[in-house]
């Protein structure tokens, strides 16, 4: 029992070596001299260029050095030696759960003296099988979105590819991939390190602004056990976080009908079907305490409201009373009502029963209960055969998001994070789909709310162990309710 105990302990005390869920980037390498023998006792240092954040490890015996959970950033690469030169490396960009080989060559002379170094990052990786692929910052506010969803830049990787049209989740403007052939339900989705789930339809729960992410990374195979969880991609998503420099955006993407042909189906007579859309939001990031504590924060909300135009044919004022003597299909033939229990087939095999008289049925045999139905239907405003209502009844789409995040810096070896996700939704399909009911009043009121939090601590004991704890809580909640529930019609 002991034995295992120790054991579980260690295992959950070495995230170098055993990698985890996690947005921290990896850098690590060997230090040399002139000669390519490697040099033990180097001080080589790692410090954060935009918040001044500072990593320090000392080489091992055989010169090798790492540096783990890292946040996505610019650095500076520095290391020391009594008897070499100083070996600076400036502008190395760490990406989100990056693992990157750096080898530090120094040259003898006097420390006072720098050697930088410049040359261009490789792109190869040496350190991980896992086949994956980062969208950048610039990326992501450079390309155009439509509708400002991040996960369509997804699109860029190879082997992912848009779900089927009209696949559960890439309904009602959402969004979905298959990637390397697998489900779109079988990707998972990470924000900050931790679950961002909807388990629903295995799409994310919290779906943030575009201007709140710092990049993100789609691992498609052969990524590392510690994901697990789903076969498909893995989704790994950094927001931003604030530095020492205040840092923000305000937005409003606004489109609306005013110069759009009119609808073919709509009635002249008729206003023009509504259309209007307002995107918009604002984020901002800097510093509270400079060096120590950072904040960064946004919001974005989307007002939209379109007219569905659609036409299909609904009883006449005779229809409702039971008289179709004037009642004629689309072909032109007469609507024939037959007396229920008499339809049959003669030797032809034909259809024959006995007909209501002159196309009336009489009013003693109209039920009660499908009188009142055929009355909830509004009355026809076209004179066309089988098409003789139209109607434009307006979509409403609310939906509201923000982020609020907080680094805060309790001293050299440790570094706390808070995070906090909300996004509500409020959707009304007034035709809810082709199935359903084709006149107003018969919609679908679709709630959605979503919220994740994120509280995590990186402790640094020693040059050879950290530790990086991280508590969530994810939740989800949605609803589809008929227009008028509870109401009796």
């Amino acid at each position: 029992m002991q034995t295992t105990i120790l054991f579980v302990t260690l295992m959950l005390l070495l995230p170098v070596s055993v990698s985890a869920q996690t947005v921290g980037a990896t850098i690590r390498g060997v230090v040399t001299e002139k000669s390519g023998a490697p040099v033990a006792g180097v001080q080589v240092t790692l410090v954060n260029e935009e918040t001044g954040e500072k990593r320090q490890v000392l080489t091992g015996a055989e010169g090798e050095y790492a540096l783990a959970v890292l946040q996505p950033g610019t650095y500076r690469l520095e290391g020391e030696s009594g008897g070499f030169r100083k070996y600076v490396r400036k502008a190395l960009i760490l990406r989100v759960g990056q693992e990157i080989r750096n080898d530090i060559r120094l040259e003898p002379g006097p420390p006072a003296e720098e050697v930088v170094v410049t040359a261009l990052q490789s792109l190869v990786k040496l350190d991980s099988p896992s086949v994956g692929f980062v969208i950048e910052n610039q990326q992501i506010t450079g390309l155009p979105l439509d509708g400002r969803n991040f996960l369509q830049l997804s699109l860029l990787v190879p082997g992912t590819a848009p779900s089927a049209p009209g696949s559960p989740g890439s309904v009602r403007g959402e969004f979905t991939i298959n990637v390397n052939g697998a489900r779109e339900d079988a990707n998972n989705f990470i924000l900050d390190g931790v679950y961002n789930g909807d388990p629903k339809l295995n799409t994310f729960a919290i779906n943030p602004p575009v201007d709140a992410i710092r990049e993100f990374e789609i691992l498609t195979s052969t990524y590392d056990a510690s994901f697990g969880r789903s076969g498909g991609a893995q989704v790994n998503v950094a927001l931003k976080s604030g530095t020492n420099q205040f840092h923000g955006t305000a937005y409003e993407f606004f489109r609306n009908a005013a110069l759009d042909a009119r609808n073919f189906f709509a009635r002249a007579q008729d206003p023009d079907p509504k259309y209007q859309r307002n995107q918009f939001g604002f984020s901002l990031g800097g510093p509270v305490r400079k060096d120590r504590t950072f904040f960064f924060a946004d919001y974005e909300g989307r007002r939209v409201r379109e007219g569905i135009t659609r036409v299909t044919n609904v009883p006449t004022s005779l229809e409702r009373s039971g008289d179709f003597s004037k009642s004629f299909r689309p072909d032109g033939t007469p609507v024939v009502i037959c007396e229920p229990f008499t339809i049959g087939r003669d030797p032809a095999g034909n259809l024959i029963c006995n007909e209501f008289p002159g196309g009336r049925i009489p009013e003693g045999r109209i039920n009660s209960v499908g009188r009142a139905i055929a009355h909830l239907y509004p009355a026809p405003n076209l004179p066309v055969t089988g098409q003789n209502f139209v109607a434009s009844p307006v979509l409403r789409d609310r939906d509201d998001r923000f982020d609020v995040r907080i680094d805060h810096s309790l001293h050299h070896a440790s570094n706390l994070v808070f995070r906090y996700s909300f996004s509500d939704r409020g959707l009304y399909e007034p035709l809810s789909g082709p199935s359903f009911a084709r006149v107003p009043g018969f919609g679908t009121n679709i709630p959605r709310r979503a919220q994740n939090f994120m509280l995590g601590e990186n402790h640094v004991f020693s040059s050879a162990l950290i530790n990086e704890a991280r508590f969530a809580f994810n939740r989800v909640a949605a609803g589809s309710f008929h227009e008028n529930m509870g109401t009796s019609l």
